[in-house]
This record gives structure tokens, C-alpha cells and sequence, in this order.
């Protein structure tokens, strides 16, 4: 995997909400310890603080601002407030991104997976995805939780390189399994549609919105998000191949004279990126085995010749451990088998090999 010096773009977008609310994070982090304090203000550990906090810290009034560039600021704050307290980085092998979009659609899985993030939010490097034709650098992941209905959303939000291009993205997953959550993907638009704007989104469901000059629809937004899906799942699931990336070695400390520390607690920021190669091991296999399918494919040809050598796609697989009644022992477990090389030389099927090393 390429180790190239990375130009954080998150950070770019954190000065960049900084210069523009410079007080969001003080904000963000009151709203957040205000948790559990009164009845209205429960929520899941998963969630940071709910979106509408970032929207008041935009809008700063009781009435709703829905102009685009309000929608785009509260989504970056929403995603932004948690991510820099621990600068997390996942960064895609471009050959195991590939394979996971390609993948049979994980519809059979729960979304109880989607509850499992590894942190509040995290940032995923993309290798090469775009959306609507615009190529993102990556997008953040995470969770929402309305405090007014309940609603459980995972957020994603697809960041260019140069920030020209942001468009976020929800999936409601209240519900038992990812499928369900795409097949009521409109009608929980619509409801929301009507709670907030007044209007079905039935009658708009065709119509092409502009946002960040690109024409989005609810079907085109709806693929988006199925393309994206995929690897936020594999980051979550069990025996994923994600490997703490090591740090350079730090430079020998320059002796200043000590400042004096404030005396106001204030939440733990962390101060350096902290990033993880997704694919370490099965990206190169990946690489090759795809090499190797194109080598042979190419040997068989002409309409008497065996069937060609084809891949059975990879797959999401899923099973809970543990007593069905016993709900705190209950685990689900979530497991990406890689493709497999069906119709080889020698009659057998190749699976992709991985070795791990301990």
C-alpha cells in the first residue's frame, strides 16, 4: 500500500469551519455534555450530540435554515466535532475498495453492524470513487440520533480533495437488516419531507435538486450511499484486514519555556492524525488474483472450449454467537468472504489466500 505523504483534507475542512465558527467546537462540546441531563436530552453513547445542535450553532435562531450552504456547514460540524478529538483515517488499498463495491449487496446483513463504529466519527480515504462525477478524496462516517422521534441515521459525507464538493448523505437503519433500510429509503424521506419542509418528497422525487452544482436526486442519492456502504461495513465487520499505520519517528523536542496550562476543563483533542491501511494483506492478493483471472481467462476461447474460469463474487456473511435470549452475551458477527476462482486448470476452486503472521 502506497505510504505517500497525505494531505490531511479533514483538517483542511476543520480550519476551514473554524475560520467560519470559531466557536462551534466550545459549542459542540456543550451540547454534548448536556447528555442525559434532562429528559429531552437522551441519547445513544454512539452519537456524539444530535445534528440539531450543529444546527443551532449555524442557524443561531428557532427558525430553520434551509439554504445549501447551512445544510453543507451543519453536516460539516455535525461530522467534524467528534472526528478532531480523535483524527481517525482509514485509508482504502484501492484493490480491496474495488472488490467491496463489486461485492454482492449486503442487504441480508442487520444494521445493528452500522451501531458498531469504531469511533464516533471517523474519516475513510478513498482510492478512487466519485460522486456524481465529482472525485472525492474520502468521506466521513457518522451516527445520528434524533431526540424528537428516535430515528437512528448513518451519515456519510463524500469531501473533494479541494473542498469544492461536499454532499452529504443519511440512511435511516431503524430497522433489522441493511435491505430493509433501502427498501423504505423514500418513505422515510417523504415523512421527513413532510415534518420539516411541508412538502411529500413524492411529488419532488424525480425532480433534480442543486446542490454544489450537481443535479441529486433521491434514486441518485440512494445509489450513492450503496456505493459507499460496502466499505463502511467491512471496516466494522469481524477479521477485517485493517492495520494500524506506525508513526514516524518524532523529532527530538525543542526546550521552550513552560506556558501556563488553563485552569477550565476542557474535552482531550488529539493533536496528530491517527491513520489505519485497510487491505494491507488482501490487497495485493487481490491484485494478483485478479492478474492471474485475466492470464487464464485469456487461454480459453472459441465456442468448444470449457467454460471460462469466472469469480464467484465476494460476499458478506453473518451469524449472532451466543443465546438468543441472553441479550448482554449476544454478538453479532460479520464476516467479508473474498471471491473465489471458480473453474481453475486443475478443477478446483481458488479462493483468495490470505497468510496472516503473528
Amino acid at each position: 500500500m502506497s505510504k505517500k505523504k497525505y494531505r490531511c483534507v479533514p483538517l483542511d475542512l476543520m480550519r476551514k469551519v473554524e475560520g467560519e465558527y470559531p466557536e462551534a467546537w466550545d459549542q459542540m462540546a456543550y451540547f454534548h455534555s448536556l447528555r442525559g441531563s434532562e429528559p429531552d436530552m437522551q441519547w445513544p453513547e454512539w452519537c456524539y450530540a444530535p445534528m440539531a445542535a450543529a444546527s443551532a450553532i449555524v442557524t443561531n435562531a428557532m427558525i430553520p435554515d434551509f439554504s445549501e450552504k447551512a445544510f453543507f456547514d451543519i453536516s460539516s460540524i455535525f461530522a467534524l466535532a467528534p472526528w478532531r478529538l480523535t483524527r481517525q483515517v482509514y485509508a482504502m488499498d484501492a484493490d480491496l475498495e474495488r472488490e467491496l463495491i463489486d461485492s454482492e449487496p449486503a442487504t441480508k446483513i442487520p444494521t445493528e453492524i452500522l451501531h458498531r463504529l469504531p469511533y464516533q466519527s471517523f474519516y475513510v480515504q478513498t482510492a478512487d470513487i466519485s460522486v456524481f462525477g465529482h472525485k472525492i478524496d474520502g468521506f466521513f462516517v457518522t451516527l445520528e440520533y434524533d431526540v424528537k422521534n428516535g430515528e437512528h441515521e448513518l451519515r456519510l459525507l463524500p469531501v473533494s480533495a479541494d473542498l469544492s464538493f461536499i454532499l452529504p448523505l443519511s440512511l435511516h437503519i431503524n430497522c433489522e437488516t441493511i435491505g430493509e433500510a433501502f427498501d423504505r429509503y423514500e418513505d422515510v424521506t417523504n415523512q421527513r419531507s413532510l415534518e420539516f419542509l411541508g412538502v411529500e418528497y413524492k411529488k419532488l422525487v424525480n425532480t433534480p435538486i442543486k446542490k454544489m452544482g450537481v443535479d441529486v436526486t433521491r434514486q441518485s442519492a440512494k445509489a450513492a450511499i450503496q456505493e459507499l456502504l460496502p466499505i463502511v461495513v467491512y471496516i466494522c465487520s469481524t477479521d477485517n484486514d485493517i492495520r494500524e499505520r506506525k508513526p514516524a519517528k518524532p523529532k527530538p523536542p525543542v526546550v521552550t519555556a513552560a506556558k501556563p496550562q488553563p485552569t477550565q476543563k476542557t474535552e482531550p483533542v488529539a493533536k496528530k492524525i491517527n491513520f489505519w491501511d485497510v487491505g494491507v494483506r488482501i490487497g495485493p492478493a487481490l491484485k494478483k488474483y485478479h492478474e492471474h483471472q485475466v492470464a487464464r481467462g485469456s487461454t480459453h476461447e472459441g465456442s468448444h472450449t470449457p467454460k471460462r474460469p469466472h469469480i464467484r463474487r465476494a460476499h458478506y456473511h453473518s451469524f449472532w454467537t451466543g443465546h438468543r435470549n441472553d441479550e448482554a452475551n449476544r454478538e453479532l458477527v460479520v464476516k467479508w468472504i473474498p471471491p473465489i476462482f471458480v473453474n481453475a486448470e486443475d478443477g478446483s476452486d481458488a479462493p483468495v489466500t490470505i497468510h496472516r503472521v503473528k
